[in-house]
C-alpha cells in the first residue's frame, strides 16, 4: 500500500531548480507519509486561501527544493478503521477508494487540504495523512557517465546492452547511469568463498584492510587467499562486483570503488569451514561490512 502513497504524493523526481528556503516564520505541518515529516509554507503562500489550489512548500530538514501541495489528501487507516468515522467533523470529502484501507480526500482549497491532513496525521489509527503533492519541474534523465576504458567491458553485457547507436539490446544494469551518483566509494563488500586473490591489479589498491577472514585461522592461519588449485572461483566473483575500472585492462566491476573483503570459507573442493566457524564469520566485522557476497 505504501506503493500508492508514492504515486499519489508525487514520485522523488530530482527538481532542476533552485529556490531558497522560505523564512523560518513560515507555518510549520506536520504530515505522515508514512513517515512523520514536516513541511514549512510561508505566511504569503496561505493569503487568498479560497482561490488555492497549490501551495508551495518546503521540507524541514531534507531537500532545499520545494514542492506544491494541493487540495486532495492521501489517508491510509490501519485495517478495520471506519472511514466515516475518522472524517466526522472533518470538511473533507471522501473522493475514492483506492483500497479497503486507503482513500483520497477531497478539501475546498489547498490549505484546508494542509491543516486537516495534519490534523488526522495526529490520531493514533491513521497510518499516512498528508496531501497530495507535485514538483513544478523535475528533471526525467539524469546524467550518464563515460564508458570506461577497460578492455572487455563492451563484452559486459550485464552492465550494459546496448548497441553502437545506444538502441537497447536487452536487459542490463544500466550501471552508466548510476555510476554519476555513486561507484561504491564507501563501502566494503565481503565476498564468503574459496579466497580472492588480493595482489591482482584489479583489485591491491581497495584490499588493504584487516577485514579478511580465514575459517583456518585458529589453526595460526590468517590467509584469506586462494591456496588451492580448486579454489577458482572467489576471485571471479570480486571481479564481477568491483573489479577497478578505467584502467586500461580486463573489465570494470559494478562497485568500482568499494573495498574489498576476502572471507575464505573453503579449500578446494574437499574441506569446508565448520558451523561454529561460518557463526564467526557473519559475524567478523559486521557493522562495517555493507554487502556480503555468499554465492
Amino acid at each position: 500500500m505504501n506503493r500508492a502513497l508514492i504515486g499519489l504524493g508525487g514520485l522523488a523526481a530530482s527538481a532542476a531548480f533552485a529556490q531558497t528556503q522560505p523564512a523560518p516564520s513560515g507555518a510549520r505541518f506536520h504530515f505522515r507519509e508514512p513517515k512523520p515529516t514536516t513541511y514549512r509554507v510561508e505566511q504569503q503562500n496561505m493569503a487568498g486561501s479560497a482561490a488555492l489550489n497549490w501551495v508551495k512548500a518546503w521540507p524541514e530538514n531534507a531537500s532545499r527544493y520545494p514542492v506544491q501541495f494541493g487540495s486532495r489528501v492521501a489517508l491510509q487507516l490501519q485495517p478495520g478503521t471506519d472511514v466515516h468515522e475518522v472524517l466526522k467533523g472533518s470538511s473533507l470529502k471522501l473522493s475514492r477508494a483506492v483500497a479497503a484501507n486507503f482513500f483520497v480526500l477531497e478539501a475546498a482549497d489547498a490549505p484546508t487540504a494542509l491543516r486537516e491532513a495534519q490534523r488526522l496525521a495526529a490520531r493514533p489509527e491513521v497510518l499516512v495523512s498528508c496531501p497530495v503533492q507535485r514538483r513544478e519541474q523535475m528533471r526525467k534523465h539524469g546524467p550518464y557517465a563515460v564508458r570506461p576504458n577497460d578492455t572487455y567491458f563492451f563484452d559486459q553485457w550485464n552492465l550494459e546492452n546496448r548497441a553502437g547507436n545506444g538502441a537497447p539490446l536487452g536487459v542490463d544494469l544500466n550501471v552508466r547511469a548510476a555510476w554519476p551518483i555513486t561507484r561504491g566509494q564507501g563501502s566494503i563488500i565481503a565476498v564468503a568463498d574459496d579466497g580472492v586473490e588480493l595482489t591482482h591489479p584489479e583489485f591491491v589498491l581497495r584490499a588493504a584492510n584487516n577485514l579478511h577472514f580465514y575459517f583456518d585461522r585458529g589453526n595460526g592461519s590468517t590467509n584469506a587467499l586462494p591456496t588451492d588449485p580448486d579454489d577458482n572461483h572467489s576471485t571471479v566473483v570480486a571481479g564481477l562486483a568491483l573489479a577497478e575500472g578505467n584502467n586500461h585492462r580486463g573489465m570494470s566491476g559494478v562497485a568500482p570503488q568499494a573495498q574489498l573483503a576476502s572471507w575464505k570459507i573453503f579449500l578446494g573442493n574437499t574441506v569446508s569451514a565448520s558451523d561454529e566457524q561460518l557463526m564467526d564469520m557473519y559475524q567478523f566485522h559486521s557493522n562495517v561490512v555493507s554487502v556480503e557476497n555468499h554465492s
